[in-house]
């Protein structure tokens, strides 16, 4: 496994930071055993508002098999969520600790859908493979 404590910044890989200041959280979703699809967002509730974003975001630790980078968004005063850059590897478990919890969850195949627009086709890929291609309208008349 990969330790990997994940810092603000698209892109910066997840081995950076060390946790400084603790924070009060309240839960930490994905929850324990769930499996979620490989885009699925780590999302942390904090006990109150949050000021000090960028120290509360450093608490953060996501340890993967695989190092991983992503980005932090906050959806309000108390909520953080960080999203993969492109998506969490297929078939793989990731723990999350923040203040104080801890989660283990896991994702599944990644299944992704692809709309061509162009090309008027929905194509659906399981764990890169193709499985089905099918006609869309796309808004296309008639």
């Amino acid at each position: 496994m990969v330790a990997a404590f994940l810092t603000p910044s698209a892109g910066t890989p997840a081995a950076e930071a060390a946790a400084t200041e603790t924070f009060g959280v309240i839960r930490v979703l994905p929850g324990p055993g769930e499996v979620v699809g490989v885009a699925h967002p780590v999302v942390v509730e904090f006990i109150a508002p949050v000021v000090n974003r960028k120290a509360a975001e450093r608490t953060v630790a996501i340890t993967t098999s695989q190092s991983t980078t992503g980005e932090f968004t906050w959806l309000d005063d108390a909520t953080l969520e960080w999203m993969p850059t492109g998506y969490w590897p297929a078939h793989d478990r990731i723990e999350v600790r923040a203040g104080g919890l801890k989660t283990e969850f896991s994702t599944g195949a990644a299944v992704v859908s692809i709309a061509d627009i162009d090309a008027h086709t929905f194509t659906v890929e399981v764990d890169g493979e193709v499985v089905r291609e099918m006609p869309a309208s796309l808004g296309k008349p008639g």
